[in-house]
C-alpha cells in the first residue's frame, strides 16, 4: 500500500477529499458540465495536503498490511467496522490463503489493495464531514425553458464526488461517503475496480489455494476470475489483460524505498488495450462482473443507447470509419 500512497496523485485524490472538491481539471476530465465556482481552483489547498501528509506519514489514514507469510494486521485507526471491516479481513484472507506469485495472489492483491483506498476515501470523508472546504449547496433556482415552462428545480448533489454510475448512496454501508470512494478509485485506478465473481457470485476457486482454506461458508471471500475497470464518460466496462494486471502488481511489490519506479503515479490508471473484453454496464451484473452487488442499481428496462459510440469501445466499427474516411479523401482529392 505504501508505494500507492506515497504517489503525488493518491496525495492529490485524498487531499481533494479533505478539502472537500474536486480541482477544475479533475471535474473537466470526467464530466460534461462546468462548474463556475471550480474554475479559480486548479490544486488542492496547502492544509489539505498537510492533513493527507500527516495521515499518511503516521499509517493513520488506515493501512491494511497484507503479507502471504505472515498473519494480516489491520491498522484502522477511525471509521466505520463492523461489516466493512469483516469484509476486509475475507478478502485478506483470502489473498494470504493464495499461492504466492499466482494468478489469485495478485488478484486478490490488487482487490484488497482497491478495498484499501476505497475505505480510506470514505474514512477522510467521515473525518472531515464532506471536506473543510466543501462548497454550499447552489441555491434552488427554477429551471426555464422556452414557451414559458418552467420547471422544478434539480436537487443538488449530495456530494461532489462521484462517479456518474455509483450513486445508490441510501444502500451503501456507509452512505454517502461511499460515494467518494468510488470517485477516488476512478481518480487512483482509471475507474472502479471490478471482478468477474463467477456463476454463483461466491465460487471460491480451491486449485490456486497451497492448501484448502479452513472453510467455505458464506464469509469466504468470493471468486476472483477477471479484473475489469468501469470508467466513467459512457465507456463500456472492460477487462484488464494480464500484462497490464502484472505490471500494476510488479509496482504495488516493490521495494517502497526505491525511487525506480515513483514515475508509475499516472501509470496506475489503466485504460483499455485495443481489444479489450468490453462490457455494457447494463449487463455486467448478469454477467456476473462488480466487486459488490450493492454497488449499483440496474433499471428493468435497458437504457435508451446514445447517438454517440466511442471508437475506443469499438476499435473494429472505428477502423471502418477511418477507412472509409480515408478512401473518400482519397477518391476527391481532399
Amino acid at each position: 500500500m505504501s508505494n500507492i500512497l506515497s504517489t503525488d496523485l493518491a496525495l492529490e485524490t485524498f487531499a481533494q477529499i479533505v478539502d472537500g472538491r474536486p480541482t477544475f481539471d479533475v471535474y473537466q476530465e470526467f464530466y460534461d458540465w462546468d462548474m463556475a465556482e471550480l474554475c479559480k481552483k486548479t490544486e488542492p489547498s496547502q492544509i489539505a495536503r498537510q492533513i493527507v501528509q500527516g495521515h499518511r506519514e503516521t499509517f493513520s489514514i488506515g493501512i491494511a498490511q497484507i503479507d502471504a507469510k505472515v498473519p494480516i494486521h489491520l491498522l484502522c485507526t477511525y471509521g466505520n467496522q463492523g461489516q466493512q471491516e469483516a469484509k476486509v479481513i475475507q478478502v485478506a484472507q483470502a489473498y494470504q490463503n493464495a499461492s504466492e506469485g499466482s494468478r489469485e495472489f495478485i488478484l486478490r492483491l490488487l482487490e484488497a489493495v482497491a478495498i484499501i483506498c476505497h475505505d480510506i476515501a470514505v474514512n477522510l470523508y467521515i473525518k472531515y464531514e464532506g471536506g473543510i472546504n466543501k462548497p454550499a449547496p447552489p441555491p434552488a433556482s427554477p429551471r426555464k425553458l422556452p414557451f414559458g415552462i418552467v420547471l422544478p428545480p434539480i436537487p443538488p448533489a449530495p456530494s461532489e464526488f462521484f462517479h456518474p454510475y455509483y450513486q445508490n448512496w441510501e444502500q451503501y454501508p456507509n452512505g454517502i461517503p461511499d460515494m467518494a470512494g468510488y470517485w477516488a478509485e476512478m481518480r487512483i485506478f482509471g475507474g472502479v475496480v471490478l471482478f468477474d465473481r463467477g456463476e454463483s457470485g461466491t465460487e471460491v476457486d480451491i486449485a490456486s489455494y497451497p492448501f484448502p482454506p479452513l472453510s467455505i461458508s458464506p464469509l469466504t471471500a468470493p471468486q476472483c476470475k477477471n479484473v475489469f475497470l468501469h470508467l466513467t464518460g459512457r465507456y463500456k466496462i472492460f477487462q484488464m489483460s494480464d500484462a497490464q494486471i502484472q505490471q500494476y502488481a510488479n509496482f504495488m511489490l516493490s521495494d517502497p524505498s526505491s525511487s525506480k519506479d515513483r514515475d508509475l503515479s499516472q501509470g496506475l490508471r489503466f485504460k483499455a488495450e485495443k481489444w479489450a473484453y468490453r462490457v455494457d454496464p447494463y449487463d455486467a451484473m448478469d454477467l456476473h462482473i462488480y466487486r459488490n452487488r450493492w454497488e449499483r442499481i440496474i433499471p428493468e428496462e435497458r437504457p435508451r443507447q446514445s447517438c454517440i459510440v466511442r471508437g475506443e469501445d469499438e476499435p473494429g466499427l472505428a477502423e471502418a470509419y477511418a477507412d472509409l474516411d480515408k478512401r473518400h479523401r482519397e477518391r476527391w482529392g481532399l
